[in-house]
């Protein structure tokens, strides 16, 4: 090889060198420098208005399986698609949402290799590569956030990842998706919740506490294979806030027996505010039929959907649970039926629950919950109506009204034909006595004895008027009481009918008690206390009697100024009374004494023997 070949060759080379040198210095220089630049700043500087956000996406990965949370606005309402586009009250959750996005500033560079993704737990949980995801651990897969406005355009989105250890606020890993670098940011992923029950309206039952009246605890279980009800048992329990002592009261509670109030108290705040974690829908047919609307139907389809719930239809057409069900009555007359079935698989948030965790919710089963309502008139006391006082004729119609309420003429001839004149005559002399007696009376009669004024036929119209207005009032005030409770009937059965619910295995331990978590037996100082104050009532009861026998005197006692009080009392009825001053009796001889014992006794004393 020539001088010129071999210089030419290592000129080349040179050439490549050097090529190689700068592309490197451009590459990791000024590329780098670039990216420094953006420390500091937001990650999503086109998005400043949180009412812009229309749709939010959150993915997370647990267990080889990808779980995917997501609320949308549809229709100028907001739902959660997937739940099977359940109402949501997501506007306020949703606001939150956006807020801890907009203004998000990068505040460090951590990384910009591939590699160290699962090192800071920022891999992206895509559904489509769950086999690549499987290889990796939970904590090595972060939290897919993607926040979108009405027309599908993304206004932000983020993975975020572990804590960052050394750091006392919420400093998180975090990378937009399909970036590798990483970085740290303030944010916290609380705002990005999946819990269910964050999302949707809290007061399902739209049931207050204080308002229930009456619970029955139908407790049973259906056999499946057999095809009927075993196990049952049926307390009735009703509830009376101005009852003196415990205002629980359980039909056949024993002498021996109390109720846990604790118990009863929790399982009606558990009512009021019941906490659903899910919603399966029904089939279509069942929900419009609960609606009572046209396309109702309950085919075969319909039938083994129940059954996988726990739910069973009788041949009588009668809805039964496989747990037994919780009927409640409240005093405006809405009556709540809780049915409970199957166990049902755990939700989003229960299933991405790190495992340390203390809570026992991960890992207890769900239920599976039938609600309907249904109105009780019973509930609603009737109006107490009181009837109109009766009118009395006008004056001008008194006599005629008189005449056609008479007799028959052929009666009235027969009447007045008298049967001999003897007793004519007679009739005669009695009216003419009784008129006498009247005069007599009328004369001589106390002004006490008078009878009142009676009412005038103005007075009975008005009271007449005020009664029927008192009474159109309550009968006007019941009908309302009435139609406000069927239409809340309306309301929540529309509100239930295409939802199967489902609750947590505490919430639903808190509702269908049974008779042991709510009966239990008293406690010996309360029945030795109780005996006690029978005893000590009993004792009193009889010194009460002894110091009744020393304060009045004795039957024997008694007898003797009873006789006196007889025979003196049949004295002055005997003797006449005096219109003068009142003078002493003179004293009586013996056959003077036994005279007037005659005459009292009405025997005729005798005759007296004249002198010689």
């Amino acid at each position: 090889m020539s001088e010129r070949k071999k210089t030419l060759m290592f000129d080349a080379v040179a050439l490549v060198l050097l090529g190689l040198a700068v592309w490197t210095a451009w590459a990791y220089s000024p590329h780098e420098a670039a990216q420094i630049e953006d420390v500091g700043q937001e990650f999503f500087p086109e998005f400043k208005d949180p009412l812009e956000a229309a749709r939010l996406e959150i993915v997370k990965y647990s267990d080889g399986q990808v779980y995917r949370f997501e609320v949308a606005q549809k229709d100028g309402r907001w739902v959660i698609p997937s739940h099977y586009d359940y109402p949501a009250d997501a506007e306020e959750q949703l606001a939150k949402a956006a807020t801890a996005l907009i203004g998000l500033k990068k505040l460090d560079k951590v990384s910009d290799d591939r590699r160290s993704h699962a090192e800071f737990g920022v891999i992206e949980p895509d559904p489509e590569k769950i086999d690549e995801l499987a290889a990796h651990k939970d904590e090595e897969v972060g939290m897919r956030v993607i926040m979108a406005d009405k027309d599908g355009n993304r206004l932000a989105a983020l993975i975020i990842g572990k804590k960052a250890a050394e750091e006392h606020k919420n400093i998180h890993y975090v990378r937009v998706p399909g970036q590798d670098r990483v970085y740290k940011a303030e944010i916290d992923p609380a705002q990005f919740s999946t819990s269910f029950g964050d999302w949707i309206e809290k007061d399902l039952l739209k049931l207050d506490a204080w308002d229930i009246r009456r619970v029955v605890l139908n407790l049973y279980s259906f056999d499946e294979t057999q095809g009927r009800i075993k196990e049952q048992d049926r307390l009735v329990l009703t509830y009376d806030e101005n009852a003196s002592g415990n205002p629980w009261k359980l039909e056949g509670l024993k002498e021996d027996q109390e109720l846990d109030t604790q118990k009863l108290n929790d399982m009606r705040y558990a009512l009021d505010d019941l906490k659903i974690i899910d919603v399966r829908r029904k089939p279509e047919g069942l929900g419009r039929a609960l609606r009572q609307v046209e396309g109702g139907a309950i085919d075969p389809a319909t039938v083994i959907d129940l059954a996988r719930k726990g739910f069973y239809l009788t041949r009588s057409g009668e809805l039964i649970s496989n747990q037994g069900e919780v009927i409640v009555t409240t005093k405006e007359g809405v009556e709540y039926v809780l049915r409970f079935g199957e166990v049902a698989e755990q939700t989003i948030d229960q299933a991405t629950k790190k495992k340390d965790d203390d809570e026992e919710s991960s890992i207890t089963a769900n239920r599976y919950l039938f609600i309907t309502a249904r109105f009780n008139p019973e509930m609603i006391p009737k109006p107490d109506l009181k009837p109109l006082p009766e009118l009395p004729p006008e004056e001008g119609k008194q006599d005629g009204d008189k005449d056609q309420a008479g007799p028959k003429p052929d009666q009235a001839q027969k009447e007045e034909k008298p049967k001999d004149k003897a007793n004519s005559g007679d009739k005669q002399n009695a009216n003419d006595k009784a008129d006498d007696k009247k005069k007599d009376g009328k004369k001589d009669g106390d002004k006490s004895d008078a009878k009142p004024q009676k009412k005038t036929r103005e007075d009975i119209i008005a009271e007449r008027k005020r009664i029927q207005k008192e009474n159109e009032r309550k009968q006007k005030e019941y009908d309302e009481k009435v139609k406000k409770a069927k239409e809340k009937v309306k309301e929540l059965n529309d509100r239930f009918a295409d939802w199967y619910y489902v609750i947590s295995d505490a919430e639903y331990k808190k509702i269908r008690l049974t008779r042991a978590d709510i009966v239990k037996p008293k406690k010996k100082e309360q029945q030795d206390n109780k005996q006690g104050n029978a005893s000590g009532s009993g004792a009193l009861d009889q010194a009460g009697k002894l110091l009744q026998q020393g304060t009045t005197k004795p039957q024997s006692e008694k007898k003797a100024p009873a006789a006196e009080k007889k025979q003196s009392g049949s004295a002055e009825k005997a003797a006449p009374k005096a219109s003068g001053p009142v003078v002493a009796p003179e004293k009586k001889t013996t056959k003077e004494n036994a005279a007037g014992q005659n005459a009292s006794a009405g025997q005729k004393p005798p005759a007296a023997k004249a002198k010689p």
